[in-house]
């Protein structure tokens, strides 16, 4: 295995822990169990959401080490908008070429 892939799988089991812990904590508090400490009343759905978000895309990207790729009517929708067809294709290359 390459140094790289290791190092991938880690910072994506890392993402998935942090997720994970940033749900159980968000859950909790939507729940009602309120810990000691004054808790502002956004943070817990934010904590909740960012944690979703965390544990199941983005580590789940690392994993893959492939980064999300926009579907490529995106790609003609930018050219027939500003008729750039050479930094549209490129932006699909950059990340659809694996």
């Amino acid at each position: 295995m390459k140094t790289n892939s290791i190092l991938n799988k880690i910072a994506s089991i890392l993402a998935f822990i942090t997720g994970i812990m940033a749900v159980f904590a968000g859950g909790k508090v939507l729940l009602g169990i309120l810990p000691d400490y004054y808790v502002i009343d956004w943070l817990p759905i934010y904590n909740f959401v960012i944690g979703l978000s965390s544990a199941f895309f983005a580590s789940v990207i690392i994993w893959k080490k492939q980064p999300p790729c926009p579907p490529h009517r995106h790609r003609d929708l930018w050219s027939a908008r500003f008729g750039n067809d050479h930094l549209a294709n490129s932006l699909s290359r950059s990340c659809c070429s694996r």
